[in-house]
């Protein structure tokens, strides 16, 4: 998922990405234990990481970054 991303190069595409993830943060307290951690834990903050510098003032990046501190 994430090299078609890469190859897409294309910030919409990012932005509906993290709106995704956000959206399930939101609704991660009906999955398993183990696949709230790792929506938690390892996903969101990596996708942060990965977009930080490109929209990083993007009101989507921001809640997302909210939601995982």
């Amino acid at each position: 998922m994430i090299a078609r991303l890469s190859e897409a190069n294309d910030q919409d595409v990012w932005i509906i990405k993290l709106a995704d993830i956000l959206d399930n943060l939101h609704s991660c307290h009906t999955m398993p234990l183990d696949r709230q951690k790792f929506m938690k834990e390892t996903k969101a903050p990596l996708m942060l990481k990965l977009t930080e510098g490109q929209l990083s003032d993007h009101p989507i990046w921001k809640e997302l970054k909210n939601e995982v501190e």
